[in-house]
């Protein structure tokens, strides 16, 4: 019975899962290539332009020139902006969009707002447990084949399972914070006078691709969370 559960799990829903991930995953590296060989007319860089969103919002950030392709991020804690090589010195649509996209979670941070505010909470909170929850679930298996009907084993799988619920937790949460960063970074680059008419679509189509990638994380996580319940249920 639990290896029938476990094959239908993985053809109808992780195969799938899988396949819109690797689809995302290609879909961003190739909008960000197209893209990133247009030029932008206002022709500054993407150190520039958080220097340009940083004045104008009234914005304390710091620029840090990080390592890899398409590594850039914000760093609330410090708030430190990471642009990648592919970013920091460049002055293409896809370079600037991506960078005004990470603007706009500063600009997030700086007027509080609350979903990027919970998933920070929430992240902490993972980082010191995401690694107790498959541990707990292998300990819960094992103690269940040893003494039967263990309400002890039930306990550690069912903790196990709530743990990693909160990864699929924060993968919900993300999705909505990297959704409105792209229409902050957009608004930024049309107030700014950074991007004309035809620019802008092209930096839409960017940050929408990518936001293609939390969404396949988003389902990656609800489908493992299921598979782990299934198996916190054959074990009850």
């Amino acid at each position: 019975m639990f290896e029938i559960y476990e094959i239908l799990i993985f053809i109808f829903l992780f195969v799938p899962a899988m396949a819109f991930a690797t689809y995302a995953q290609i879909k961003v590296q190739k909008t960000f290539s197209n893209y990133n060989k247009v030029p932008s007319k206002s022709n500054i860089t993407g150190e520039q332009l958080v220097e340009m969103i940083a004045q104008k919002e009234g914005l304390d950030v710091t620029i840090k020139q990080g390592r890899g392709h398409l590594t850039d991020h914000y760093n609330p804690s410090k708030r430190v902006v990471s642009l990648s090589s592919s970013t920091y010195g460049h002055s293409s649509v896809a370079a600037l969009g991506v960078v005004a996209h990470e603007m706009g979670h500063a600009i997030q941070h700086a007027k509080g707002y609350g979903p990027l505010k919970l998933r920070t909470l929430t992240i902490r909170i993972s980082n010191l447990t995401s690694w107790m929850y498959l541990p707990l679930i292998v300990i819960g298996i094992i103690i269940n084949a040893i003494i039967v009907n263990s309400q002890l084993g039930k306990i550690f799988i069912w903790v196990g399972v709530g743990l990693f619920a909160l990864t699929t937790l924060i993968s919900l949460i993300t999705l909505p914070v990297e959704i409105n960063a792209s229409k902050r970074a957009i608004v930024l680059l049309e107030e700014l006078g950074i991007m004309d008419e035809e620019e802008l679509p092209q930096a839409k189509s960017v940050l929408s691709a990518a936001a293609l990638t939390y969404v396949a994380a988003l389902l990656i996580s609800i489908v493992q969370l299921l598979r782990l319940i299934v198996i916190a249920k054959l074990n009850d």
